[in-house]
């Protein structure tokens, strides 16, 4: 399979599966998880291939800009789980990670740092790298790889479903056992 030019990387949490697929664009699975196209690419880790859909993002009753809206994206790649410390030291000869587990994810890590740990992959695998490190722009025509946008990272999340119990897969003020 040829690479696309908006493979991204670096998700901050793991893909999570909130309930059925209910998309109609993508694949049915009658209930069940859907099995998505992976990727091993030669920089490390694993990634899939997320099918492009349409869903509704943002809540009512929140910021300004998160009220409701129609969202529309192209398919694209995801890593499967977050940049563990021993793939970010392969690339990045170094992790900022305080505590030290290889299988663990890298904590401790910039934007600034992340943009270049994708341009760095981009570059170990011969891609057109998407940040300028100068400008901090991002090309997302680049070959390479990026950070998912933030509707990338939500319909990735969602798994194809319309509505995620939030308590039953996060950890937040509202369920964490936080005094008042």
């Amino acid at each position: 399979m040829s690479r696309l030019g908006w493979l991204t990387s670096i998700p901050l949490l793991a893909i999570l599966s909130c309930g059925r697929n209910d998309s109609p664009d993508a694949p049915s699975s009658d209930g069940d998880a859907i099995e998505l196209e992976t990727i091993d690419p030669p920089s490390g880790g694993e990634m899939l291939l997320v099918p492009g859909g349409e869903f509704t993002m943002g809540q009512g009753g929140g910021r300004p800009d998160e009220t409701p809206h129609a969202v529309k994206l192209d398919p694209f790649v995801i890593d499967r789980h977050p940049v563990t410390q021993r793939l970010y030291e392969k690339v990045m000869k170094a992790s900022p990670s305080r505590r030290k587990d290889p299988d663990a994810p890298v904590s401790g890590v910039y934007w600034t740092d992340a943009a270049r740990f994708c341009n760095r992959c981009s570059e170990i695998e011969g891609l057109t790298p998407c940040y300028d490190l100068e400008t901090w722009s991002c090309d997302v025509t680049a070959s390479g790889y990026r950070l998912p946008t933030e509707a990338e990272w939500e319909y990735a999340c969602r798994a194809g479903s319309t509505a995620c119990d939030l308590k039953r897969h996060a950890w937040y003020a509202d369920n964490a056992d936080k005094p008042k």
